[in-house]
């Protein structure tokens, strides 16, 4: 019975070290050959009881595995000190997520910066555009930060951009997570939180993951979408409304933007991703989701500028990386 038990422990420890060994080099390998990136690295971001996570204010470093410079300012948003708002300024207040963040692209490459320049060429006065985007929010998330932010940024006018690829499933996942992030991290979240910032091997076990939920993501150009895409709907009408009545409290200029996704604007990437996912076409229209937020935002009252027209006019012309937009 000794001797037995002397060769389970010895089977088991030599099974250990294998799988040990294992993951040591593929941590090497994925590393080298196809390194996988978190958006936002974890001494960027702080928890919060209501927002989830929030960027930390006045932080100075890279965004992650790249040497592009990030900055915060004291509002914790992307970019430069604004201070008090100066006589004759118009200042726009630009939320949503990592498109308007401009994930993977230095500061004066991301839209607002465009923005600015645009608008105070075309209006000829002083125009400062505040980057408010925080990777991973959805319009839930940026409604409240508006709340929180409003009187301290003091815009003249806000806008929303609402990502149609992601936003209306980050809406629903916030209100499942949300109860995780007002209390303490457990062990296993612990765990998985580690993981996510160490390891290569778990980033991109999440990555396939969230490969394989991509056909469920589909479901938003659904012609006959499924509950949760409509939940999703309703509470980007739920956060348009909250914008624009505290919005409407302080005389402050409000619009929706919605972002389209590249396989959107693409038909060859739309084809692509039908097969991908061995969808049929006919239950799938790329612009299925957009005429629901169009309509959800215009019943609010609130004007809506739908970019996917004017994306699907220049097919030859590659705006996006993944699924974020370039320069």
């Amino acid at each position: 019975m000794d001797l037995l038990r002397f060769f389970t422990f010895r089977r088991l420890a030599r099974a250990v070290y294998g799988v040990v060994v294992a993951l040591v080099l593929a941590e090497i390998g994925i590393a080298v050959l196809m390194p996988q990136q978190e958006a936002l690295q974890k001494d960027l971001i702080r928890r919060d009881p209501v927002l989830g996570f929030r960027m930390k204010p006045d932080y100075r470093g890279v965004i992650a595995h790249t040497d592009i410079p990030l900055q915060t300012n004291s509002w914790g948003m992307r970019g430069r000190e604004f201070g008090p708002k100066q006589p004759g300024v118009l200042r726009v207040l630009a939320i949503g997520d990592s498109m308007v963040f401009g994930h993977g692209l230095p500061v004066d490459e991301a839209f607002p910066h465009f923005l600015e320049g645009i608008l105070a060429e075309r209006l000829g006065r002083p125009v400062e555009v505040v980057n408010g985007g925080v990777p991973g929010w959805g319009t839930v998330q940026a409604a409240e930060f508006f709340v929180q932010t409003v009187d301290l940024v003091q815009p003249d006018v806000v806008t929303l951009s609402i990502a149609v690829f992601n936003d209306l499933e980050d809406n629903v996942k916030f209100g499942r997570q949300l109860y995780r992030w007002q209390r303490d991290p457990g062990a296993l979240q612990r765990l998985r939180t580690w993981l996510r910032h160490n390891s290569q091997v778990y980033r991109l076990f999440r990555r396939y993951r969230a490969g394989v939920s991509g056909r469920e993501m589909m479901q938003i150009h659904s012609v006959a979408p499924p509950k949760n895409v409509l939940r999703g709907v309703e509470l980007v009408a739920e956060s348009v409304r909250r914008i624009a009545d505290e919005a409407a409290k302080r005389g402050i200029g409000f619009a929706v933007v919605v972002n389209p996704a590249h396989k959107q604007a693409s038909a060859r990437e739309w084809a692509a991703t039908l097969r991908a996912y061995n969808l049929d076409g006919s239950g799938f229209d790329p612009q299925e989701p957009n005429r629901r937020i169009v309509a959800a935002v215009q019943a609010q009252g609130v004007p809506v500028l739908d970019l996917l027209g004017t994306f699907r006019s220049r097919p030859n012309e590659n705006y996006y990386f993944s699924e974020h937009w370039k320069a």
